[in-house]
C-alpha cells in the first residue's frame, strides 16, 4: 500500500493506511514546536497516532512517498464516535448560525 516513511533525525516511522487519510502536522502554538503524525483510518473508525513529538531548531524532518507490505503500529488509536461528533458539529452549526456565520 502506499504511505510515508518519515524521518525525525535518527527517529524513523513507517506509516500507511490503506482506506484514509494521513497527516503530518508541524505546531507551532504558544511555546511548543512540534510535529504530530498521525491518520484516520476510515475502515476501521479510528484515529491513529504515531508520533508526537517536541521540535527544537535544527532538527531534521524528511518525509519521502514510499509502497510498503505494512505500516508500524500506531502507538495510540481511538474509534470514532460518531454520535459524539454529531452532536459538536449540531452544537458548532447552532452557534456559527446565531453570529450569522451560516445561514
Amino acid at each position: 500500500m502506499k504511505g510515508f516513511t518519515i524521518y525525525i533525525n535518527d527517529k524513523k516511522v513507517n506509516i500507511a493506511i490503506k482506506h484514509g487519510v494521513s497527516m503530518i502536522i508541524v505546531d507551532q502554538t504558544c511555546d511548543k514546536f512540534c510535529i504530530t503524525v498521525s491518520g484516520l483510518d476510515i475502515e476501521r473508525q479510528e484515529h491513529q497516532w504515531w508520533v508526537r513529538q517536541d521540535l527544537t531548531i535544527g532538527d531534521k524532518i524528511r518525509i519521502v512517498a514510499t509502497e510498503m507490505e505494512e505500516s508500524d503500529l500506531p502507538v495510540k488509536r481511538t474509534i470514532v464516535d460518531r454520535q459524539n461528533l454529531y452532536r459538536r458539529y449540531s452544537e458548532l452549526k447552532e452557534r456559527l448560525t446565531k453570529k450569522g456565520l451560516l445561514k
